[in-house]
């Protein structure tokens, strides 16, 4: 039983109310022992001591990055000297950065976000998981997709969830060719994201959860004027043992090798199920 899979920084309570919380959690416990899982996984975005109170154990195997949204001007002045200088390369060398307008560039946007996901050895959702997102969010006004062009070339994309006041960075990717990695694309996108967010009235930006040990991914998000604070999971064993989720994220194993060895054709095709096993 886990709160709101396929999202690793909320999930908790809605609730502030203490007894409340407990008369929830001993119906959690209860409905866990009748279905005989595994365990039992709360994510939240803070500490619940009611949890911890009731025998959950606490770990916290992902950063959560969120920035504040303020004004362009403030928010341009929040990025490091070094991503203030890429936003207006990248934008000088000529990336043009709009919202996507058909399903086709989604597809096209997904090739590329699979290819950085098999590049880094991690199984990663197949294709029509994000053409549901296009028709049942993008085209509901719940997120939207970025698309960087060079010229006429699609080079990266950043999707966006909208989420109460809360924009999230849900997934961004670039092309990586030698000639297309010069000309700062990832930049440009996370600044198109926060322009969207202070045009629509967002009070912070979300940037994604990160493993602590991606230190690289987690400098580039802080110069961004993000701050990084631990995101808290709750697990209660059942039937089964609790797992290892930071193993997950690590940056190197040998199962990771073997996925980005192996032939698009398999990882494509179990990429999915591997998601849903996991989230």
């Amino acid at each position: 039983m886990v709160s709101t899979p396929y999202e690793g920084c909320s999930g908790g309570f809605s609730s502030s109310d203490v007894q409340l919380r407990k008369m929830l959690i001993k119906k959690i416990l209860e409905y866990a022992q009748e279905l005989n899982v595994k365990y039992i996984e709360i994510r939240s975005s803070f500490p619940i001591s009611e949890l911890k109170e009731s025998g959950f154990i606490e770990k916290t195997p992902l950063l959560v990055s969120e920035a504040p949204l303020k004004d362009a001007d403030d928010n341009f002045a929040m990025l490091s000297a070094k991503h203030r200088r890429n936003v207006r390369s990248a934008e000088k060398k000529g990336v043009t950065i709009r919202a996507a307008e058909n399903i086709e560039e989604m597809k096209i946007f997904y090739k590329i976000l699979y290819e950085h996901y098999k590049n880094l050895g991690v199984p990663f959702f197949g294709v029509k998981f994000f053409l549901g997102i296009w028709e049942k969010l993008i085209e509901n006004d719940q997120a939207s997709l970025l698309i960087a062009r060079f010229g006429e070339e699609i080079i990266g994309g950043h999707l966006l969830f909208f989420s109460g006041k809360i924009l999230i960075s849900k997934y961004a990717a670039f092309r990586r060719e030698k000639d297309l990695s010069k000309l700062y694309a990832s930049y440009a996108l996370f600044w198109k994201g926060i322009e969207v967010g202070l045009q629509k009235g967002f009070e912070s930006f979300n940037l994604g959860v990160t493993g602590e040990v991606n230190t690289g991914l987690l400098d580039f998000k802080s110069r961004f004027g993000a701050e990084t604070h631990p995101v808290y999971f709750y697990y209660y064993p059942i039937g089964g043992e609790i797992p290892d989720f930071a193993k997950y994220y690590g940056e190197y194993s040998l199962l990771k090798k073997i996925w980005r060895a192996a032939p698009a054709i398999l990882t494509s095709g179990i990429g999915q199920k591997i998601n849903e096993w996991i989230c």
